[in-house]
């Protein structure tokens, strides 16, 4: 699920997040709907920084480790979890990544 930090209370997320069922071109032009969503991390929660402007011999992206203190306000993530979490409100997220291009 990627969507946009719009608070950051403790060990969860707030996320702003495209509504999974509106994914369709509206007719009249507008935009799709969103939802917010709360993405909770644990202890085992791993966050991740992919940079794919600085790509090893093998072209493969710099990975580094990040803490929940340098995630930010506005901030665009993608957050993993073991279940499907495409209609949950709250949920536990193994990972989270931010993309770098």
């Amino acid at each position: 699920l990627t969507g946009t930090i719009k608070g950051i209370y403790g060990g969860t997320l707030r996320l702003e997040v495209f509504n999974p069922d509106d994914y369709l071109p509206h007719a009249d032009g507008s935009a799709r709907t969103t939802q917010l969503r709360n993405a909770i991390t644990t202890a085992e929660t791993k966050f991740v920084s992919i940079n794919y402007s600085k790509l090893d011999a093998k072209g493969n992206p710099k990975i580094t480790s990040l803490t929940i203190s340098t995630l930010r306000t506005g901030l665009k993530i993608t957050v993993h979890a073991d279940h499907n979490i495409k209609a949950a409100e709250q949920f536990d997220v193994t990972k989270v990544e931010v993309v770098q291009l």
